[in-house]
């Protein structure tokens, strides 16, 4: 009887850590954000000079400070969502060139799609790519050395010179499974 007691019990935590992430519903308000800050980049907005509007970008932004505050980010579409918009945003467009005003919502962004690669989201990793590699360039940092680049479902660092400690010492966070090209 203890045993099935136990069993009991870690399928009801297992069921309840699994609402959380694999079974719950998508966030439908972080969804529309996502799909807002597509439309404001929409191929067809910027070729007729239609740039995002900073007012609309910051509430954008601040909705996924919230969501994720209040733990309502938890399916792998909600973090790929979230790291999007904030890959997107404390962007200027600056003499046809994006600039960043501030680096953490990059940052962040990386770590919101790590959790969605560990999620299984398809585009999880090479969301992780993109969002490491706005984070380097933003600090100013060569993309040829620290930069990381996606292919065949894998991360694959710049530099097979650059060590964890190298990223580490240099304020930034270490890459999980990379793949370190080697000289043939």
């Amino acid at each position: 009887m203890k045993i099935l007691n136990v069993l009991l019990f870690l399928a009801i935590c297992g069921l309840s850590f699994m609402s959380t992430s694999l079974l719950a519903d998508d966030n439908l308000k972080l969804l529309a954000a996502y799909q807002a800050d597509q439309e404001a980049r929409s191929e067809e907005n910027l070729k007729n000079g239609n740039f995002p509007i900073y007012s609309d970008e910051m509430a954008r932004r601040l909705l996924v400070f919230e969501e994720l505050v209040n733990g309502r980010i938890s399916t792998a579409a909600d973090f790929v969502h979230a790291a999007v918009i904030l890959q997107h945003t404390n962007l200027e467009h600056v003499d046809k060139k994006l600039v960043s005003m501030g680096n953490e919502n990059h940052l962040l962004a990386f770590y919101l799609a790590k959790r969605a690669a560990e999620l299984n989201h398809p585009d999880g990793r090479w969301l992780m790519a993109a969002t490491y590699n706005r984070y380097i360039e933003n600090r100013g940092l060569s993309l040829e050395s620290y930069g990381v680049a996606y292919s065949d479902g894998e991360l694959k660092a710049a530099s097979k010179d650059i060590s964890t400690a190298d990223r580490t010492t240099k304020g930034l966070p270490p890459l999980p499974a990379i793949v370190y090209e080697r000289d043939e």
